[in-house]
């Protein structure tokens, strides 16, 4: 018979409340953090666009915008009518990306950013509010292991 160890963490219930609530705060947080993924991901539009000399006029820049979150997604949109054109190129015209350039090279810095966020806000819940107690009732240790468990 394979070795086990049952334990039985005391405090479960206010575990179990802490986690409830770190989950209310997190999905109270996602149109923020949507919305701040937003902005990082237009401000690299905007580079681009610059970079790349896609525009003769400050047009094309000054319509990239961040729309509101909606639900779980975020729209970040340039709504000058030419910009698929830029976009995707035309048979006369070779494609100058920036919104898709934008979004993948942004990947990294928005899943920092909403990591860090709900990380913070998670611990918050989780270290406030109280103690959790971490004490462990042992109620069976197979005796191949010898190991004591270190004291609470």
């Amino acid at each position: 018979m394979p070795g086990f160890l049952t334990m039985r963490v005391i405090g479960d219930d206010v575990l179990v409340a802490k986690l409830a609530a770190a989950m209310t705060v997190t999905e109270a947080l996602v149109p923020t953090a949507l919305q701040k993924a937003g902005y990082i991901v237009e401000r690299r539009a905007k580079q681009i666009v610059v970079e790349k000399d896609v525009i003769d006029t400050s047009n094309l820049l000054g319509n990239i915008t961040t729309h509101e979150p909606a639900g779980d997604s975020i729209a970040i949109v340039s709504e000058v009518d030419y910009s698929i054109y830029n976009e995707y190129g035309t048979w006369k015209m070779e494609a100058r990306p920036y919104m898709r350039p934008a979004l993948d090279e942004s990947k990294p810095a928005v899943e920092s950013l909403i990591g860090k966020m709900f990380i913070s806000e998670v611990y918050g819940v989780m270290a406030g509010g109280g103690k959790w107690t971490k004490t462990v009732q042992t109620t069976h240790v197979n005796p191949i292991y010898t190991s004591e468990l270190p004291s609470a």
